[in-house]
């Protein structure tokens, strides 16, 4: 899995598939649409690195559990805490970024209200995580310790 998106506004999710798999970024891509299903998959369901994706893309504002305690909880576990999240969201407010970064998020994206600009953020973040950046492939290692 390339593309694990942590998001529960269907339109915005469909969005997000529909042009990364358009421009040929991923056609690997899986949708959560709440922090608690997100804890599941990783801690319940696929506990093992080899179905983890690549990336993650997670909002703050989620049902059931946060966005923000989803990332301290994949960042605090030595098996998850190497993916690459990043944070999608609609919020800008200061104490939402700080807490983030603090919390050890690798990049904080504010959406772009037009569609031209969030569909431009979206290819040059998924080139960016998906093509240039190098993984570190130590997180398969970690998660079978």
């Amino acid at each position: 899995m390339d593309v694990l998106h942590i998001e529960d506004n269907s339109e915005e999710a469909h969005l997000v598939a529909r042009v990364l798999e358009k421009e040929g970024i991923t056609t690997s891509y899986h949708l959560l649409n709440n922090g608690e299903a997100a804890l599941e998959f990783f801690f319940q369901t696929h506990p093992f690195p080899d179905m983890w994706p690549k990336l993650i893309l997670l909002d703050i504002k989620l049902p059931k559990v946060n966005g923000l305690d989803v990332l301290a909880h994949l960042k605090a576990d030595d098996r998850t805490k190497t993916i690459p999240i990043i944070i999608l969201s609609a919020s800008a407010q200061e104490r939402d970024v700080a807490l983030a970064y603090k919390l050890g998020v690798n990049s904080y994206l504010v959406k772009p209200v037009k569609y031209t600009h969030f569909k431009d953020l979206l290819k040059s973040l998924g080139k960016y995580w998906l093509q240039h950046n190098t993984q570190n492939n130590n997180q398969e290692k970690a998660g079978r310790r």
